[in-house]
């Protein structure tokens, strides 16, 4: 969790990013790294998904800080 990566997406999460899509661009990573990262994030308890769906497409997720990650926050 501790790595450079996992930092900026954790930022990102801060600046309001919420889907995988843009904690990813935002970050500057690649999907391979955002999607490692972000399942990192979930397993320690920073971050949860929840369900979203738009209309006529599949269910995807969002990531959303938890209270353990805003604590984060001044770091």
């Amino acid at each position: 969790v501790g790595t450079h990566s996992a930092m900026v997406l954790l930022r990102e999460a801060f600046w309001g990013g919420r889907r995988f899509d843009e904690l990813a661009h935002r970050a500057g990573v690649t999907e391979q790294i955002a999607a490692k990262r972000l399942r990192q994030l979930v397993d320690a308890g920073l971050m949860t998904r929840q369900p979203y769906q738009e209309p006529g497409q599949r269910t995807r997720y969002e990531y959303v800080l938890t209270d353990r990650g805003r604590e984060l926050f001044p770091v």
